[in-house]
């Protein structure tokens, strides 16, 4: 099976044409595909992050001053019937920030900040993931056509050795119509595993509005090996900074709220003009607010409700995050044993069994019926091999996006 999926990439290979990166080897490695691909929710991911550096910015502000002025004493009765006791005031105030505010929301930004950069990475490896499995059908479907052509080429041998049997009234008519019927489905066969194939490199290609003029590298797919798990494999991954993340940002909204219940005052200087003797002098004022009513309190314990909540995500996701690996891992290992026990015992005894009842039909000694049932049990294992691989590498990209297989190359695409 291996040696047929190589056949069949190296004949695709000098006869797909190729272009760009490609035009060297004609192949498209998983790596060139994921370097490839785009997609608008990692734009958006991305200016969420541009957001995010806005908000520190912005945060880092300090409060604006306010700049009033006042006329009093004129418009009344008496001596405050005109405008010569009018009283002009210039005056300009400047409140101050208490309890550690300004700090206390620059740090909750850059932890949002954070946050929006672990959303922007997973952002990326979600796309790997879909990519990876692209790749993965793209492989497979092209390994089908070697399976089409195999039997097709099967049905015509058999054809054309049933047809000398048939000549010397060694089997019946009917022999042969079966015979030619199982060529069309063969031809039909083929022809559906072509533009299966066909399909499955263009939804690849896809991923960066390309066109399906290459040929997919398999050769990283053909022996599957399952996955060790050690302890530093289940301390790392994109969602497991995401939660930290958003702990983290949580932890310090309560610094923040915290810092709101400590009042601000305001302090003001100013300038007073008396018009009925062209006078000035200085004011000076300055208000805080009183704690009566509100002290923020309720605001306080809701932050922290949310970072206890955003501890409890993170400590519940750690734990679902390694069943999940260890649920891969031991499907994985199935489907490699699978692979690895047809390789070496199902393909070659199925090989030999074929082999040998041609060889006892040639000489009239079998069937052409036990010919179709050998025949069958091989292309029923090789079939069965490569679904156990279709399963293997769909589980391998679940794997891989978990444990951020590829999160330095999704790195690199991803804003510092």
């Amino acid at each position: 099976m291996k040696r047929l999926l190589v056949a069949t990439l190296a004949v695709a290979a000098l006869a797909a044409p190729c272009s760009g990166a490609l035009a060297a080897t004609g192949r498209l490695t998983l790596t060139e595909a994921l370097r490839r691909a785009d997609d608008p929710s990692v734009s958006a991911a991305d200016a969420r992050i541009d957001a995010a550096d806005a908000n520190i910015r912005q945060s880092r502000k300090r409060p604006n001053p306010s700049l009033g002025v006042e006329v009093e004493n004129f418009g009344g009765s008496g001596e405050t019937r005109g405008f010569s006791d009018v009283e002009t005031t210039l005056s300009y105030e400047q409140p101050v920030e208490l309890g550690g505010k300004r700090s206390a929301r620059v740090t909750l930004a850059e932890r949002q900040r954070d946050a929006s950069a672990a959303r922007a990475l997973i952002a990326r490896l979600d796309l790997f993931e879909a990519v990876q499995r692209a790749f993965t059908a793209a492989a497979l479907a092209d390994a089908e056509i070697g399976l089409a052509e195999e039997r097709l080429k099967i049905a015509r041998e058999l054809d054309a050795e049933l047809g000398r049997r048939i000549a010397r009234a060694r089997d019946p008519e009917f022999a042969g119509a079966r015979a030619r019927t199982r060529i069309a489905d063969a031809e039909l066969s083929l022809r559906q595993a072509q533009l299966s194939a066909e399909a499955a490199r263009a939804r690849l290609a896809s991923y960066w509005g390309g066109a399906g003029d290459f040929v997919v590298d398999a050769r990283g797919l053909e022996t599957p090996r399952a996955p060790v798990l050690d302890a530093s494999t289940l301390t790392v991954g994109a969602d497991v900074r995401l939660l930290e993340a958003e702990r983290s940002a949580a932890a310090a909204n309560v610094d923040v709220e915290r810092s709101k219940a400590v009042p601000d005052p305001t302090f003001g200087v100013g300038i007073r003009h008396f018009n009925r003797n062209d006078d000035v002098a200085i004011v000076i004022s300055g208000s805080i607010p009183l704690n009566v009513f509100n002290d923020n309190s309720g605001a306080v314990d809701r932050a922290s409700s949310e970072r206890r909540a955003a501890e409890l995500d993170l400590a519940s996701y750690r734990i679902q995050r390694e069943r999940e690996l260890q649920r891969l891992s031991a499907a994985m290992a199935i489907n490699a044993a699978e692979v690895r026990q047809i390789d070496e015992t199902i393909l070659p005894a199925a090989g030999r069994a074929v082999s040998q009842v041609r060889e006892g039909f040639a000489r009239g000694a079998f069937s052409y019926l036990d010919v179709i049932e050998a025949q069958n049990s091989l292309t029923d294992a090789r079939a069965r091999r490569l679904d156990a691989l279709r399963r293997f590498h769909d589980d391998q990209a679940s794997f891989d996006r978990l444990l951020g297989t590829h999160i330095e190359l999704a790195a690199t695409g991803a804003k510092p």
